[in-house]
């Protein structure tokens, strides 16, 4: 090896873009919308409860709504389905949604060090006017944000285009991208693209559906840009 050849692997390899997933990762929604489809739920005499939710989190839109409708028995086509939740969702948003501990301060620092930064989300575009009416900031720190809705989403979750779609929206190879998921779906799409993938679950996830992530933190408040060749946090 030439050290051209070395160097041209080490700028490679070179963290340059973060990618991360937006509920239950950078917003603490994942409650939300727990409370929203059980306000639905309640009304056919149904609990939306773990045994369903951990089947759902991190899917596109459609299908979850698909595993909602099935699991429960709900009289409802997805689209129907959504339509109801989101009567109680968007104002559980503007009033209740906040973000994850850290998240703020950690994409932040990265954006702070030069990273080019995306959202990719699950979620519909049109989610976002009331998710950033508490937060702001937050999403002011990201370049672009692709929605489950985007046409270059041919495939949600678990497969690779929605992380393929932000890496390419900030113009940064996926491989030298470090990636942020809170779900198994998320992860395994993620790793699919080529990312550094961090996982941060929820407590009650089975820890063994995150084979192969780089690393799992219990809070982006835990995350250590250090140990990815970047600068520490302040």
């Amino acid at each position: 090896w030439g050290c051209l050849e070395v160097l041209e692997l080490m700028t490679s390899q070179k963290i340059q873009g973060l990618v991360s997933d937006l509920d239950g990762t950078l917003l603490d929604a994942e409650p939300l919308y727990e409370k929203a489809v059980n306000e639905v739920a309640k009304q056919h005499g149904k609990r939306y409860e773990w045994e369903v939710i951990q089947h759902v989190v991190g899917k596109p839109e459609l299908v979850g709504a698909r595993i909602v409708i099935d699991s429960l028995e709900l009289p409802y086509t997805p689209h129907e389905f959504l339509d109801a939740r989101d009567e109680y969702l968007v104002r559980f948003f503007e009033s209740e949604l906040c973000a994850m501990p850290g998240a703020f301060d950690v994409v932040s620092h990265l954006k702070k060090c030069g990273l080019r930064t995306a959202i990719a989300t699950s979620s519909f575009r049109r989610y976002l006017p009331h998710k950033k009416k508490r937060n702001m900031d937050l999403f002011n720190a990201f370049d672009e944000i692709v929605f489950g809705d985007d046409p270059r989403v041919k495939h949600g979750k678990p497969a690779p285009d929605i992380f393929l779609a932000a890496a390419e929206s900030i113009n940064v190879p996926p491989s030298a991208c470090i990636a942020f998921e809170d779900s198994p779906a998320g992860c395994t799409a993620a790793l699919a693209a080529g990312m550094t993938v961090i996982a941060v679950p929820d407590p009650k996830m089975d820890k063994s559906l995150y084979a192969g992530v780089h690393e799992i933190i219990s809070s982006l408040a835990e995350f250590q840009p250090e140990k990815y060749g970047l600068p520490p946090m302040k």
